[in-house]
């Protein structure tokens, strides 16, 4: 059986341990997930103190407890493979760590790009107050996390496209499109726990469209992604 580890400090479920995080998690999303999914969650460091220096970021606050949790896990057991989706982004460091450390290739999943020029073109009052800081730090550590990825994935080719077109040691080959999608088991499941809505009437007539979708693409179909990747780099 082939081992892939995923590194979420965002994703359902999470690597975390729920107390870490500044916003409400919602445990039923686990409800939908696999049994046989083993879940390792590691610590972080504290909002409280790390708010003191400016840093909020969860990804960056669990850098070093998850670097410490894969170590562990590549001594332990064969991994095959470490899929880091992103954002948040600086963990995508921890895959080029592993492959210099234990020679497991990873993967990189792009829901949004990290490296960006848009707020240079916006006047100074408009631009976040740790935009610059964010971006030089992108600019330092994409291309580093990048430049012995196996592969990278992303929401759409215009995605991935303005990965690879940013460096130049990646191809067209090197990218995968993997769409939004759903998983038809999480319908069975809300048939199956029902639940009153008070965002809309569902008996009014009217079509609800929406484009913000489930947290982390609605696990963008997770045991069709997870077939994807494995039908790509295991076989």
């Amino acid at each position: 059986m082939k081992r892939v580890v995923i590194i979420g400090a965002d994703f359902a479920p999470s690597s975390l341990h729920p107390k870490h995080y500044e916003a409400t998690v919602d445990p039923e999303n686990e409800n939908l997930l696999s049994p046989a999914l083993e879940v390792i969650r590691t610590g972080a460091f504290a909002i409280r103190w790390t708010r003191k220096i400016g840093i909020g970021d969860i990804g960056m606050r669990s850098l070093w407890q998850h670097w410490r949790a894969i170590k562990r896990l590549c001594r332990e057991r064969k991994i095959d493979l470490i899929l880091i989706p992103v954002p948040p982004y600086v963990p995508m460091v921890l895959g080029r760590l592993a492959y210099a450390r234990f020679g497991i290739p990873y993967v990189i999943d792009y829901i949004d790009p990290w490296v960006t020029e848009y707020y240079w073109k916006l006047p100074k009052a408009l631009r976040p107050p740790k935009w610059l800081v964010s971006y030089w730090l992108s600019r330092a550590l994409e291309p580093f996390a990048l430049r012995r990825v196996s592969h990278i994935t992303g929401v759409s080719k215009g995605t991935t496209d303005g990965v690879i077109d940013s460096y130049w040691w990646l191809s067209p080959e090197d990218a995968t499109e993997i769409p939004y999608g759903a998983e038809a088991g999480d319908f069975d499941y809300l048939r199956q726990h029902p639940r009153a809505t008070s965002i809309f009437d569902p008996d009014d007539g009217f079509v609800l469209r929406r484009k913000v979708l489930w947290r982390w693409r609605a696990k963008r179909g997770l045991s069709r992604w997870l077939t994807n990747i494995r039908a790509e780099f295991l076989t």
